[in-house]
């Protein structure tokens, strides 16, 4: 499982130092083996991405991998046109296929921004907490998300969440992974 790239006081000294007027550097975390192809998040460049993933087991053998991959520098900041593109997935892997109809893998991404009055546009809404959900019962063994995060100039950094669900071979499993961005 990935790091962890904020600690609670961490998070605390960024904020006090974008209140301050300080100019925060953009953070560069990336894991170029797990990072996506730049066509499977979109047609710009990517440059480099934050990232985290995490699994569970089913008791055949086969396990629901959730993945996030948030970029993390857009020309110093994500405020106005310099969103972030990002993509999240929820994956079966290994056992046999999914059964249309009866198993299912969820993917629900949240973003979620920290500061003084911080906002997130994100899923076409505005808001600090942003949320979306997508079920995939078709006998697929994946549940994909993608787009793209911007937030106000008031955001210190954003977080990104994927919790993953997943109903197979007769039982329920979850698993998720997280990662921040400076913006």
């Amino acid at each position: 499982m990935g790091s962890k790239f904020f600690t609670r006081a961490a998070k605390i000294a960024i904020v006090g130092a974008a209140v301050a007027g300080m100019i925060i550097p953009s953070a560069a975390y990336s894991n170029p083996e797990s990072a996506p192809t730049e066509s499977s998040i979109s047609d710009h460049e990517i440059g480099t991405m934050a990232n985290d993933s995490g699994s569970a087991s089913y008791t055949n053998g086969a396990s629901l991998r959730s993945n996030i991959w948030i970029q993390s520098r857009v020309n110093r900041n994500c405020r106005g046109s310099n969103k972030r593109d990002w993509s999240t997935s929820s994956v079966i892997q290994n056992g046999h296929s999914p059964r249309s109809g009866t198993d299912w893998v969820r993917n629900r991404t949240e973003f979620q921004s920290y500061g003084i009055a911080s906002s997130l546009d994100a899923f076409g809404e505005s808001g600090n907490k942003l949320s979306s959900s997508w079920t995939n019962n078709q006998g697929q063994r994946g549940s994909y998300q993608s787009g793209n995060v911007g937030a106000n100039w008031r955001t210190a950094w954003i977080e990104g969440r994927i919790g993953s669900t997943g109903f197979y071979n007769g039982h329920t499993v979850h698993s998720s992974a997280n990662t921040s961005v400076i913006c």
